[in-house]
């Protein structure tokens, strides 16, 4: 008996993934090709004089991190936070002594994360999040766990990212909570490039951040979430996670931060949240979508994406007119920490190389940012990747910016990205650059890579 309970985890784990691949089939029968609605265009496109806009880019690493416990220590009553994962570590740790020591100066917390990547993460088994939950001013959901009445709904995961402090301030990106994304380490591979932004407005209704707001109370009220329950395995870890956050905000001195922030953020014409419907199964590709119809009305178009795979469905979407210049930049495969999405990318190489500036990203570092750059005046930030997924199953949020001087702003910072990145020829190669050298790769992680590439093919929705 013992010995079944031991491997209980690892047998429930096997039956949930085997549901997950044979959803898939299901999927690829029922995809959608268009979206059921689209955002207005013109409003979001034309310059907003209803309403004064802020955005101020967050690249940097460290600062990213200690801009999420700013925000956090400055709440006075609602913090709402949404994630796909939240790795274990220090950021773990510290994010959580934040949010408890605010609960307890009275303000209200919800946080809700993946269910899928919360069961993966901690190994079926109580984790820090459990002392957040105790809290009587802190609430915890898991977005759709699993369930034999609905299998094929292991597919619809959440992947949106972005915390909203009093319906004031709202911080949207591609970062989930981990070392990687804030930390630096000693071996470079372990560190993620990634890009958040700060938005906010001179009145307290702010339309973009009060979306956000709605948007969250739908997905943390969501029919299908989890309530995350249960009792502390050690009594004093809640008191030791704030006591480890005080030290921490000594040094980084929030208040000033915060202020900097706000002085600095770039004043822009518009900014509009967009995000895909919580649906089951399918869900219409909507933020796709509506950035295929935007991006009718530019012709140059910069896109940055973890990895890029397209599926038919997402072709048959595309315009069929051919006036754009596109550049795309994203991870090699010699970068790329995603085994399955670079298989998936691998498939896509050389037809983007033939129909775009295609380059590739060479670092021991990997990117994590999603951002796309229409003409001189739009810039969409958020949790969107350029893949089958986000299109079509995952939750995704991004916010579209319209300003010159903030689309300028993301250009500049772009070009280190680019000077550290070489281009692929339409043959599969790189354009020689005497200043840039490809990225080493082990040659039994390409020949796996390249096999898994086979299967990837016919399923792409499964990466």
């Amino acid at each position: 008996m013992k010995r079944i309970l031991k491997y209980t985890p690892y047998i429930v784990y096997f039956i949930i993934m085997y549901f997950f691949v044979f959803s898939i089939l299901i999927f690829k029968v029922h995809m959608p090709t268009n979206a059921t609605y689209a955002y207005d265009l013109e409003s979001l496109m034309n310059v907003d004089e209803h309403h004064t806009h802020f955005a101020h880019l967050i690249e940097d690493r460290q600062k990213a991190f200690d801009v999420r416990l700013a925000l956090i220590d400055e709440a006075q009553s609602q913090i709402d936070i949404t994630y796909y994962v939240i790795h274990s570590g220090a950021a773990q740790a510290l994010f959580y002594g934040a949010l408890l020591n605010a609960a307890d100066r009275g303000v209200n917390v919800r946080l809700i994360i993946d269910w899928l990547f919360y069961m993966e993460r901690n190994h079926l088994i109580e984790s820090d999040l459990t002392a957040l939950s105790m809290h009587p001013n802190i609430e915890v959901k898991l977005y759709e766990p699993f369930s034999l009445k609905a299998p094929y709904a292991i597919q619809n995961r959440l992947h949106d990212k972005f915390i909203v402090i009093d319906q004031t301030y709202a911080l949207i990106g591609g970062r989930n909570i981990g070392d990687r994304y804030f930390f630096d380490f000693d071996e470079p591979g372990q560190m993620t490039q990634d890009r958040d932004v700060l938005i906010f407005g001179e009145d307290s209704q702010y339309p973009p951040v009060l979306a956000m707001s709605a948007y969250y109370e739908s997905l943390f009220n969501y029919a299908h979430n989890m309530v995350l329950e249960g009792v502390h395995q050690d009594e004093n870890r809640d008191k030791v996670l704030k006591a480890d956050y005080l030290k921490y905000q000594k040094l980084y001195l929030p208040d000033q931060l915060l202020n900097t922030l706000k002085v600095n953020a770039i004043q822009v014409d518009n900014i509009t949240f967009l995000r895909s419907p919580l649906e089951r199964m399918q869900k219409s590709p909507v933020v796709f979508q509506t950035l295929v119809n935007i991006s009718e009305h530019y012709e140059s178009i910069t896109i940055q994406s973890p990895y890029i795979i397209f599926s038919k469905p997402m072709h048959r979407m595309l315009p069929k007119n051919t006036h754009h210049e596109y550049t795309i930049l994203t991870n090699s495969i010699a970068v790329s920490p995603n085994f399955l999405a670079a298989s998936g990318y691998l498939n896509n190489r050389q037809l983007l190389a033939r129909y775009s500036d295609l380059y590739e990203y060479q670092n021991q570092t990997s990117l994590h940012t999603k951002t796309v750059l229409m003409g001189d005046d739009l810039t969409v930030i958020g949790s969107l990747n350029l893949d089958p997924r986000s299109a079509f199953l995952s939750t995704e949020s991004v916010v579209v910016i319209i300003s010159e001087s903030f689309n300028e702003h993301v250009k500049r910072v772009n070009n280190d990205y680019f000077e550290n990145s070489l281009r692929v020829l339409e043959s599969g190669a790189y354009e020689p650059n005497e200043d840039v050298l490809p990225t080493s790769m082990n040659r039994l992680r390409y020949l796996a890579i390249k096999l898994f590439s086979y299967m990837s093919y016919l399923f792409p929705e499964m990466l």
